[in-house]
């Protein structure tokens, strides 16, 4: 990894470490559970069994989800400095 050229690391850092899913549970979650990606959330309130949660979407749109779950949502974001041998030296 380290002898590759930048453009050659920086390229494989984006395709096999961003956040992705298993393939196998695809054809059980898609058109069967409502699924809604890059969605942030701006409020949470608990009301006996049930969660409203407040999201709002990039374009601006804000909307109220009642759940009885949450899913762990991580928001993840990759910390550079954390992964030293990624970086050329």
């Amino acid at each position: 990894m380290r002898r590759l050229p930048a453009a050659a690391r920086l390229l494989l850092f984006r395709r096999a470490l961003g956040p992705s899913g298993g393939w196998w549970p695809q054809d059980r979650v898609e058109g069967v559970v409502p699924v809604r990606t890059s969605r942030r959330v701006t409020g949470a309130v608990v009301r006996g069994p049930e969660v409203r949660l407040d999201v709002a979407a990039p374009g601006g749109e804000h909307e109220s989800v009642a759940v009885d779950q949450v899913p762990a949502a991580t928001g993840y974001r990759l910390d550079l400095d954390a992964l030293p041998f990624l970086m050329a030296r």
